[in-house]
């Protein structure tokens, strides 16, 4: 009977193994860019692009761990994503159009759409945020100085009360 301990080193293994985190990949300005460039073009999540260009994107852990190592890594990371959303929300209108009359297709398009327009009202929230507009109307009673020290002392509590309305 194996050990818990082997059980747990051949499934972690094996989890390497699948995920194709065998090689480690080495981190360089150069490789940043590119994997900024995929992020940019393309609606996937890291493990898939890492799955589709095992040779440019590292596994998610390094992924991650890249992101917060390195400054240049994480600048063009935030703009990567933003780029993304961009494309993401030019992409929404031919999801739409392209969607197939049956209940599981226009299902399936709605969930992507609203996921689009969530990560970019989040991203880009002055160009796609939910704007709220507040209309605010104040009078305002200006005194001078030299008004204010020829009020009584009643005349001070009725101008502030209405002050305060």
């Amino acid at each position: 009977m194996e050990s818990q301990e082997n059980k747990i080193e051949q499934k972690t293994e094996s989890q390497l193994e699948k995920r194709g985190r065998g090689r480690e990949i080495t981190y360089t300005d150069e490789r940043a860019d590119q994997i900024c460039d995929l992020i940019s073009t393309h609606s996937e999540s890291i493990l898939t692009l890492h799955e589709m260009y095992p040779d440019i994107v590292p596994c998610e852990e390094t992924f991650w761990r890249w992101r917060r190592k390195f400054d240049y890594f994480a600048k063009e990371y935030a703009k990567a994503k933003r780029l993304q959303s961009d494309a993401n929300v030019d992409s929404m209108i031919r999801i739409a159009k392209d969607c197939k009359e049956s209940r599981d297709a226009i299902n399936k398009a709605k969930l992507l759409i609203d996921v689009f327009k969530w990560d970019a009202a989040k991203r880009i929230p002055k160009l796609y945020g939910d704007r709220t507009i507040s209309e605010v109307e104040q009078t305002v009673t200006v005194k001078s100085s030299e008004e204010a020290r020829k009020m009584d002392s009643e005349e001070v509590e009725s101008w502030y009360k209405d002050l305060m309305g």
